[in-house]
């Protein structure tokens, strides 16, 4: 007989959710980055890798996708590498790295789409999520910008790729630059 574990209570996390009210204001874009919950088992904590407990982790996924409004099954991650690759995501594409065992979508830092219903996962722990929406083309993209990547020029890259894939033009996109460490706390060199 397999134990089934008990499902923590979770509050409500939409009072918990950083969303940039320049991106809220955009019809049909939904977006959020989440933050630790200390306290609660795996504090939040929606990345697979280990020592995490994946279906733990897998739970937190659901209740954060709930709280931003977005179909779990459909969240949409790449492997990150602290480069600045960027993936186009199109429909067939939707939920590639959502639950422990399904493959990433590829290997990149950001990802971007025009399929309206995919929602774009880019995990970070000290690192600057960057949100990108084109509100003209009905485009949006994530990139996830650690120390590497911000001078590699992650951010360069996917404006660069959405007018490349999209045609967006860079004076029509709303950027957002979500939580991240600052400098005080992390030191980096040259």
């Amino acid at each position: 007989m397999i134990e089934s574990v008990a499902e923590p209570t979770i509050p409500d996390l939409r009072h918990r959710l950083w969303v940039a009210e320049t991106l809220a204001a955009l019809p049909g874009v939904r977006h959020g980055a989440t933050g630790r919950l200390p306290g609660l088992p795996g504090e939040g904590n929606v990345g697979f890798g280990p020592p995490r407990d994946r279906s733990l982790a897998s739970l937190w996924r659901r209740r954060w996708a709930d709280a931003i409004g977005v179909d779990h099954d459909r969240l949409t991650a790449a492997r990150q590498v602290h480069g600045v690759a960027v993936l186009r995501v199109e429909a067939a594409g939707a939920g590639r790295g959502a639950t422990p065992g399904s493959e990433p979508i590829g290997t990149a830092d950001a990802l971007m789409t025009d399929v309206p219903g995919v929602p774009l996962l880019s995990l970070h722990a000290d690192c600057q999520p960057i949100f990108f929406a084109d509100p003209v083309r009905r485009v949006v993209a994530v990139a996830h910008a650690g120390w590497r990547g911000a001078v590699a020029d992650v951010a360069g890259r996917t404006v660069l790729a959405l007018a490349d894939a999209y045609g967006s033009d860079p004076a029509d996109l709303v950027v957002a630059l979500g939580p991240a460490i600052g400098g005080e706390l992390y030191e980096v060199g040259p």
